[in-house]
């Protein structure tokens, strides 16, 4: 080898290590957020399962919450962590559970509060209208500095997507307003160079802006929006169960003529279910893989959270009586 090629070689080896470098942060990201996100799941469930220890779960949640970055924690555990505290009695006067610390995180949106509202175990109005002060403390537009036009822009979208899902609406009025919404969906995405998430909408929008995505043909969310969806999930700007969820419907919606009959494939996550079976993965251990990628937990934990069957045979026999098939 001349000098010029030993050269080049070196090149190309410094090279990959400042790429290696560089990736490494993102693919440690990644990595935290699952981590977190199950975290969330484990403490939940023994909240759930075992004698509601209230003060030590508060102490994990806080652990978690100074570990990480908020954002880590999707807006759905968020307000549950703080329905959780409202349903203990006492909680707000409770010195060993930090609410205010959980409130500053959660960026809460109207409907959360609201929920939060109608779930709280409270005795009186003077101890209600207490919570409902700290609650109105930690608006989200304003907490977040969310942008008002953009948060408008996505109302109105919803609210025409709303309009023409009612009955007698004409289905090609509800193709117009489709192809319109998908025009400015692509053009957001264009303009941000991903996926919109809760830094940018809030809890309220984020729900709405995440129908619109629920919405899409199967096939364009399967293809041309399935890899930003897992990066949105993976930066913790967007909610695991619920776009995950989006994933799968777009593969139990997707109907392909197979053999001349009407057929679906098997699920990807198992987040989907039809008359309380669930929708079959081909590989559970593989699936189990694919959850944990996303911070979501293992199959077993949706069967048991949700009461669902799982069984192949008897999904396919489901199937077959709407007349339908599974392919792999």
């Amino acid at each position: 080898m001349n000098l010029k090629t030993n050269c080049f070689i070196e090149y190309q080896i410094l090279f990959l290590i400042i790429i290696s470098v560089l990736l490494f942060p993102l693919k440690l990201l990644s990595q935290n957020y699952a981590e977190a996100h199950l975290k969330v799941h484990e403490i939940m469930t023994n909240l759930i399962e075992e004698e509601k220890n209230y003060e030590e779960a508060n102490r994990q949640f806080k652990e978690l919450f100074t570990k990480f970055d908020y954002r880590f924690f999707i807006p759905g555990h968020r307000a549950a962590l703080v329905n959780i505290l409202c349903n203990m009695k006492g909680t707000w006067e409770n010195d060993s559970v930090d609410i205010d610390f959980y409130l500053k995180q959660s960026a809460l949106s109207a409907a959360t509060k609201s929920g939060v509202l109608n779930n709280c175990k409270c005795t009186d109005s003077l101890t209600f209208s207490r919570i409902e002060k700290r609650l109105n403390l930690y608006d989200s537009l304003a907490f977040l500095n969310l942008d008002k036009e953009l948060i408008h822009l996505i109302d109105s979208m919803h609210s025409e997507d709303q309009r023409v899902r009612k009955p007698n609406i004409a289905r090609e009025e509800c193709v117009r307003v489709d192809s319109l919404n998908l025009v400015i969906l692509k053009r957001l995405m264009n303009q941000y160079g991903r996926l919109l998430g809760i830094r940018d909408l809030g809890g309220d929008a984020m729900r709405k802006y995440s129908l619109l995505i629920h919405n899409l043909s199967p096939d364009m969310l399967l293809n041309e929006w399935y890899d930003e969806i897992l990066i949105g999930i993976r930066n913790g700007e967007l909610e695991p169960e619920l776009f995950i969820n989006h994933i799968d419907h777009a593969i139990f919606k997707n109907i392909m003529i197979i053999d001349g009959k009407p057929s679906i494939k098997y699920s990807k996550y198992g987040e989907v279910s039809f008359r309380e079976v669930c929708h079959p993965v081909i590989n559970i251990e593989e699936t189990d893989k694919l959850r944990k990628e996303v911070g979501l937990p293992p199959l077993e934990y949706r069967l048991k959270k949700y009461n669902l069957i799982y069984d192949v045979d008897a999904f396919k026999k489901v199937l077959d009586s709407v007349g339908l098939q599974l392919i792999e």
